[in-house]
């Protein structure tokens, strides 16, 4: 998710800086990946890529629960893995927006539950 300041506390660069230090400036991997300890700025053991730890919202993806056990530094391969469940939401609710503007569905048919194929040949649902 992309970073507006707004959304996190006043203190956060603090907040950032303590999570950092308690992880020695390391991974300290996910669900997907427990045993991740990519180093900042340096290559990543696995991708290959350059590690930007950044601080995870995890399990509550609240920004504002500074908590340090909802915190964690992380490499961006398992800030990813860990809002995933997040980015497909936001991907199938953006997808269903798109269908609806492309073909909304009529008034008459949304009361009938009435299938109607877009032009992706994606069904709405089956009629009754």
């Amino acid at each position: 998710m992309a970073f507006n300041k707004q959304d996190y506390p006043p203190e956060w660069q603090e907040i950032r800086a303590r999570i950092l230090a308690r992880a020695g400036n390391c991974c300290e991997g996910s669900p997907l990946y427990p045993d991740c300890r990519a180093k900042n700025h340096e290559p990543h053991p696995v991708t290959g890529s350059q590690v930007v730890l950044t601080i995870s919202h995890y399990p509550d993806p609240n920004k504002a629960n500074c908590d340090d056990a909802n915190l964690a530094a992380n490499c961006q391969r398992c800030h990813l893995s860990k809002d995933r469940p997040h980015h497909l939401a936001v991907q199938r609710r953006n997808r269903q927006a798109k269908r609806d503007r492309i073909q909304p569905r009529l008034p008459l048919e949304e009361e009938r539950g009435v299938v109607r194929r877009t032009i992706s040949g994606y069904a709405h649902g089956e009629e009754n």
